[in-house]
């Protein structure tokens, strides 16, 4: 092949490429010129990033969505004129506003923002060009929120939004879409992933607006997850800000509705705004009781035992790879906490056992108890408790925490169902 070729052929390959490049990376980056009093109105997106080091910078959102935007841009119309402290010892944050501009979207300068990423009910604070201002906590809370809620937009179902409406409660976006099946019904095994207990629990404060999922039991839903604008009630706190709205609908219709509180501990209240103890009378052991298997085999064993008898059964199960009974040694109350500790906010619980069993249970390859000491009850401690000190011989897969040998663990067992027995409510490392 000639020269010429060979040029024709590498500038051919330069040039797609170039193209290649082009369309990866998006549009052209445009920096606007204007200030942010002169754009706005014209806000259709948002940037955020948090400082890494003295240099580098990491994007946490990039959100590009008018209705979105509009909402952002009214709460920077409630800030106020306010230095902030003269130290910040915690991360910096930096705001880039995405412009509308005639037929390209422009970027705007990086406005430096204090905020704490742990606490965003607390004051922010944002450099615009004349001063600083205090940004009200719902700017600090939308943009902290994006930065977990992926698919967040503020294309909201108008018949879902109505129906929040009616209970006092405005979306502030749609943060997922889901779709699958009911369970076939509302009756909990032990040992089974508590996933009907999500279900059974959450239908106690539908009915409290006169839904029920019943009939739909075993069939396909869609479920719309939105996150609010108000916060949850008093009595939520210090987790009021955490609220999200649970909508179910199966073939259009709304059958369900309530709202959680998102990770680590979602079981919130009604849309009136009442917890489970108000709308049924009971509970939390009384409402339990009528939701498990009574005749279920397992069931029947752990209710025999002691809580001594229950503390060997658990770690023997453990040693031996028995996670159904080892986790059915464990109270409804534990067991609830593999529905949402270490969620994905996306969701509305994990999906199985394995997501906190990874490096709990799952990493344990032998157990042999050395001893078991019970402790005297603490000051406010009810009957239904008792407190035990444990060491035990492991043998784990991987050292994570803590290396093969004896470990010292607290146990607090509880009589969590009448009638039922008792089971793991509490285990750590300390008392």
């Amino acid at each position: 092949m000639g020269s010429k070729g060979r040029v024709l052929i590498m500038t051919l390959g330069v040039a797609v490429v170039a193209l290649v490049l082009a369309f990866s990376f998006g549009r052209p980056q445009v920096t606007t010129a204007a200030k942010y009093p002169e754009f706005k109105d014209d806000v259709i997106g948002v940037e955020l990033y948090a400082e890494e080091g003295s240099d580098d910078k990491v994007k946490l959102v990039e959100m590009e969505d008018a209705k979105l935007a509009a909402k952002l841009v009214s709460y920077l119309d409630q800030a106020e004129p306010e230095q902030p402290p003269t130290s910040w010892p915690w991360t910096k944050h930096y705001v880039v506003f995405k412009v509308k501009e005639g037929e390209q979207i422009a970027r705007s300068k990086e406005y430096l923002y204090l905020y704490k990423d742990f606490n965003p009910e607390e004051p922010g604070y944002l450099a615009l060009e004349n001063a600083w201002y205090r940004v009200p906590p719902q700017f600090n809370i939308m943009l902290h929120c994006l930065t977990e809620y992926r698919n967040a937009t503020g294309e909201v179902d108008p018949d879902d939004a109505a129906f929040l409406k009616e209970y006092g409660w405005d979306v502030l976006f749609k943060a997922n879409t889901m779709e699958g099946k009911l369970p076939e019904e509302l009756i909990h095994n032990a040992g089974d992933f508590p996933v009907v207990i999500y279900w059974a629990y959450n239908n106690e404060l539908n009915k409290d607006v006169g839904l029920d999922i019943t009939p739909y039991l075993g069939k396909e839903v869609q479920v719309n997850l939105y996150k609010l604008e108000q916060p949850l009630p008093e009595f939520m706190h210090p987790r009021r800000w955490t609220g999200r709205a649970v909508v179910v609908k199966f073939e259009g219709e709304i059958v369900g509705a309530w709202l959680d509180a998102g990770r680590h501990d979602a079981f919130a209240c009604s849309l009136k705004g009442r917890r489970l103890e108000e709308v049924t009378g009971k509970t939390w052991g009384e409402w339990l009781a009528g939701i498990v298997n009574r005749e279920d085999p397992l069931e029947k064993r752990l209710a025999a035992l002691s809580p001594e008898e229950v503390i060997r059964l658990f770690y023997q199960a453990v040693g031996n790879g028995d996670r159904r009974t080892a986790h059915a040694a464990l109270s409804r109350r534990n067991l609830v906490g593999y529905l949402f500790n270490n969620m994905d906010n996306n969701r509305l619980y994990n999906p199985s056992f394995s997501v906190n069993d990874r490096d709990g249970l799952n990493n344990v390859a032998g157990a042999k108890i050395v001893s078991i000491k019970e402790f005297p009850p603490q000051d406010g401690d009810p009957p239904d408790v008792k407190r035990y000190q444990v060491a035990v011989d492991f043998t784990f897969r991987r050292a994570i925490t803590a290396e093969s040998g004896v470990q010292v663990r607290f146990l607090i067992l509880r009589q969590e169902i009448p009638g039922l027995g008792w089971r793991i409510e509490g285990l750590g490392t300390g008392p």
